[in-house]
C-alpha cells in the first residue's frame, strides 16, 4: 500500500457549529430550551467526529409537539447542511436522545449515558441542577450493568467492515485511525475506566489518560494519545502489516484491561482472558432492567426520527444518507414498535403475544382498528433489506405516517407508566 497523503487539522469550530445548530432550531421551536453532546468538548476531533446533539425542552410535550419540532429541526438541519458544505460530517446525526427537562431529572427515568453528557445550552438553574445531578452522582448497580454491557459489546478486535467512511471529504484518508480509536476503543475503555474508579465521567480523553495509569501497557496507551494528538498523521500504521499489528495490539490492551477488572472485582462469573462469546454470555446473569425503563429509553429515541428520516431523504449533493438510512431502516422497527410491545405483553398482560395481539389487546386502552393498520404499515416499511435505491422513497413513506405513529407509541408509554406499580423487573 501507499502512504496515505494527509490533510492538516482544520481549525476546530465546534463550538460555532453547536452554538449555531442550537440558536437555529430555538428559532424553528422555542420549546427547545437546552442542548448536550456526548462526552466532552476536547473529544471533538475537527474533520471527522460528528456530533451526538442531545435537545432539551420545556415541560408538558405531547406527541403533537414532538412530530412539529421533528420536523422543524430536520428543517433546521437541512439549511445549516446547505449553507455549510464543509459540515457534512458534523451533521451527519440529527439529535438522539431528546427529553424535557424534568425527564432528565426524574430519578425513573435515569440512563446512565446521562453522566457522559456534556451541557452547552440552557438556563444557569438548570445547567447547575444538572451538574449536581450527573457529576456526582452515587454509584449505582444500574451504571455498572450499563458499562459492563458496553464493553461486552465492544470486546473483540476492530471489525473493518463495521465503520465505512461517510461525509468525511478530504479527512477520509485519516478516518482508519479515528474509527479504531474514538469509536471502537474509547466507548469501551472509558467503561472499564469508569468500573474501576466507580463513577462515570464524560471524557474519552481523559479516560485514555486514566487507562494509562489503571492498566498494563502504558506504552500502548501512550501511542494511542500521540497518534490523536498528531491528528492521526502517524503513517507508519496505515500499511500492512503495521495496521494487523495496531489493531492486535489494541485488543491486547482491551485484554489487559478487562482482565485487570476481573480481577478486582470477582463478582462477574467470567474466565480470566474471555472469549467474546464468554464474555457476552457472563451479561446474561445480570438483572433485567426495569421494563418501563426500556419503553422509555426506545420512545425518547423515536421524538426526533420524522425529522431525521426528512433530512436523509432530501438531495443534497455532498452528504451521502444512503447508508445512514440503511441504519435506521433496520433498528426502528424492533426499537419503536417489536420490543416496547413485548415488553409491554410479557410485564402487564403476562403473556406471550405477537406485536399485533398486544395490539388488539390494547384496544381495552383506546388502540383502534386504523391505529392497529398504521402500526402493521410502519412494520412492513421499516426494513432494512429493500435495494438501497429505494431507500430514500421508504424514508419519505415512513415520514409520511409518523405524526399518527408517534402518538401511538406515546400513548403505550404512558399507559406502561401509569401502570408501573405492577410492573416487576425481571
Amino acid at each position: 500500500m501507499t502512504t496515505p497523503r494527509f490533510t492538516p487539522r482544520p481549525e476546530n469550530d465546534f463550538q460555532e457549529f453547536i452554538d449555531t445548530y442550537y440558536q437555529r432550531c430555538r428559532q424553528r421551536c422555542p420549546e427547545i430550551e437546552g442542548c448536550a453532546g456526548k462526552w466532552k468538548f476536547e473529544d471533538l476531533i475537527p474533520g471527522l467526529s460528528d456530533f451526538d446533539t442531545r435537545l432539551l425542552t420545556k415541560t408538558g410535550l405531547v406527541a403533537s409537539d414532538w412530530n412539529r419540532i421533528s420536523l422543524e429541526v430536520g428543517k433546521a438541519h437541512l439549511e445549516l447542511a446547505m449553507e455549510y458544505p464543509s459540515w457534512a460530517r458534523t451533521l451527519e446525526h440529527l439529535p438522539g436522545v431528546n427529553l424535557m427537562w424534568e425527564e432528565l431529572f426524574d430519578i425513573e427515568s435515569y440512563y446512565p449515558e446521562f453522566c457522559q453528557w456534556t451541557c452547552y445550552h440552557g438556563t444557569k438553574a438548570n445547567l447547575e441542577i444538572f451538574s449536581r445531578a450527573f457529576r456526582n452522582r452515587p454509584w449505582s448497580e444500574a451504571d455498572a450493568i450499563y458499562h459492563w454491557k458496553r464493553i461486552a459489546l465492544y470486546y473483540e478486535r476492530y471489525n473493518r467492515s463495521i465503520d465505512p467512511p461517510i461525509n468525511l471529504g478530504k479527512f477520509e484518508s485519516k478516518y482508519p485511525m479515528h474509527s479504531r480509536l474514538m469509536h471502537y476503543l474509547a466507548p469501551p475503555l472509558h467503561s472499564a475506566v469508569c468500573l474501576m474508579d466507580r463513577h462515570t465521567t464524560p471524557g474519552k480523553l481523559d479516560a485514555f489518560k486514566r487507562a494509562r495509569e489503571l492498566f498494563p501497557h502504558r506504552e500502548t496507551m501512550d501511542l494511542v494519545l500521540d497518534c490523536i494528538a498528531r491528528h492521526y498523521e502517524t503513517p507508519e500504521w496505515y500499511s500492512e502489516p503495521k495496521l494487523t499489528e495496531f489493531d492486535v495490539l489494541l485488543e491486547d490492551y482491551l485484554r489487559g484491561a478487562i482482565n485487570t477488572l476481573l480481577e478486582s472485582d470477582r463478582s462477574l462469573s467470567c474466565p480470566i482472558n474471555p472469549l467474546p462469546s464468554e464474555l457476552r454470555s457472563a451479561m446474561q446473569n445480570f438483572p433485567k432492567p426495569a421494563p418501563l425503563s426500556v419503553i422509555f429509553e426506545n420512545v425518547k429515541f423515536a421524538r426526533l426520527m420524522k425529522g431525521r428520516l426528512w433530512f436523509y431523504s432530501q438531495e443534497v449533493q455532498w452528504f451521502d444518507s444512503i447508508p445512514l438510512i440503511r441504519i435506521e431502516l433496520n433498528r426502528i422497527r424492533k426499537n419503536f414498535l417489536l420490543t416496547p410491545l413485548e415488553i409491554f405483553s410479557r410485564h402487564l398482560l403476562h403473556a406471550d403475544l405477537d406485536y399485533i395481539g398486544t395490539l388488539e389487546a390494547l384496544r381495552s386502552q383506546g388502540i383502534s382498528s386504523g391505529e392497529i393498520a398504521l402500526c402493521k404499515r410502519f412494520h412492513f416499511l421499516a426494513d432494512g433489506g429493500i435495494p438501497e435505491s429505494e431507500y430514500k422513497a421508504r424514508a419519505r413513506q415512513i415520514v409520511d405516517i409518523y405524526d399518527e405513529f408517534l402518538v401511538i407509541l406515546e400513548r403505550i408509554a404512558q399507559v406502561a407508566k401509569n401502570a408501573s406499580p405492577t410492573v416487576k423487573t425481571s
